[in-house]
Order: C-alpha cells, then sequence, then structure tokens
C-alpha cells in the first residue's frame, strides 16, 4: 500500500499543487482563458487520482492502463506533466502481461517523476521495446546524475522491487553532472533467467 501510494498518487498530488499554483498565477494576472484550461485540466487529473486511489484500495489494475496500453499510458503521464523535456520512443509493443504491463508504468512513471522534480535535467528520454524474451525500458535524463554514494530511497527501492516482483531486474548508470540512466528488464515469463544476449546487451549499453 505504501509503495502504491508513493507512486501513484504521490506523483499526481504533486502535479495538482502545481496546477493549482499555474491556475491561481494566471487568475492573478487577469489570464482568464489559460485559467479556465488550468482548471479543465485540474479537474482530470483529480479523476484520475480518483480513479487511481479506488484501485489501490480495491487491489485492481491501473485505470490509465485500461484499454490504452503501455505506450498510450506514458505518453498521457508525459502530457500531464506539461513538460516539453519529455520524449517517447516506443516500438511496435506486443500485448503484454498484465503484472508487467503494470510493472513497466509505474517504474516509468516514478523514473520520470525523480528527473523533472529533483535532477535538473534539460531532457528526459523514455524508450520501450520488445525484445527477445521480454520488455526493455530505459529512462533517461541529462540532469545532475546520482552522487558518489546515493541515498536508497523509497522511490529508487519501489522501483527496483517492482522489476524484481515479476522476475526482472533494474540497473543504474550514473556519474555526477552525468546524468541518469535507469534500464530495465522486465521478462514475459517469470521462470526466464538472465543470459548475455540481445536485451542484456539493450541493458548494459549505453543508449
Amino acid at each position: 500500500m505504501r509503495r502504491e501510494l508513493h507512486d501513484g498518487l504521490g506523483p499526481l498530488l504533486t502535479m495538482l499543487a502545481l496546477r493549482a499554483g499555474a491556475a491561481r498565477a494566471q487568475l492573478v494576472n487577469g489570464r482568464l482563458a489559460d485559467a479556465d484550461a488550468t482548471l479543465a485540466q485540474l479537474q482530470s487529473d483529480v479523476a484520475v487520482a480518483a480513479a487511481e486511489l479506488r484501485a489501490v484500495l480495491g487491489d485492481t489494475r491501473i485505470p490509465r492502463l485500461a484499454g490504452t496500453g503501455l505506450a498510450e499510458a506514458v505518453r498521457d503521464q508525459m502530457a500531464r506533466h506539461g513538460d516539453g523535456r519529455m520524449v517517447l520512443r516506443a516500438g511496435d509493443l506486443p500485448p503484454l502481461p498484465a503484472d508487467v504491463e503494470e510493472a513497466a508504468f509505474r517504474i516509468v512513471c516514478e523514473a520520470l517523476h525523480n528527473a523533472a522534480r529533483h535532477a535538473g535535467a534539460s531532457r528526459i528520454k523514455v524508450s520501450l521495446e520488445a525484445v527477445p524474451g521480454g520488455l526493455a525500458v530505459l529512462v533517461a535524463d541529462d540532469g545532475t546524475g546520482l552522487p558518489p554514494e546515493p541515498r536508497q530511497g523509497l522511490g529508487l527501492r519501489s522501483m527496483r522491487t517492482r522489476a524484481e516482483q515479476v522476475g526482472g531486474r533494474l540497473t543504474l548508470s550514473s556519474a555526477p553532472g552525468d546524468g541518469l540512466a535507469v534500464r530495465v528488464f522486465l521478462p514475459f515469463s517469470h521462470t526466464y533467467r538472465p543470459a548475455r544476449g540481445p536485451a542484456s546487451a539493450l541493458l548494459s549499453t549505453a543508449d
């Protein structure tokens, strides 16, 4: 429950606060049409947050994935950030197992939130690609990178745990001042055992 609230509702609530602040500034400056559009988006975001909360309490599937799929859900998340720094590259993804899709979405959301809020990045790139045996995910930014001895906070632990719960793995590539790359491989079968090959190579080499 704690992880679901942190990964799902946490970023959404942050977004709501930013959206409310923007609407207030627009009203103060007499930009009524802009404020109306921002408030309409805020209303939509509140509905999404309420649906996420119901899913957490009812232990059901993430509403944003139902009927749209992973790539569209990630695009929607980027649009809600309203952040031109974010770019998505998604290959032709096959139908994904529900647990893999949900793990990938939560990991991407957390990585985007961290890059946008804490890394000082000017560009954040997300890649989703079906590779032999599973799904490869990359979230890379050009921000400050991790410190030499990064603190293992809930966000990082949550991303790693989500990958491991579906038999996958997560690796980080970073150096201070050189940005951060979060690479994840999520197998389509939980019996998968990592082996050197196309999927492993994708995760271990720079993009």
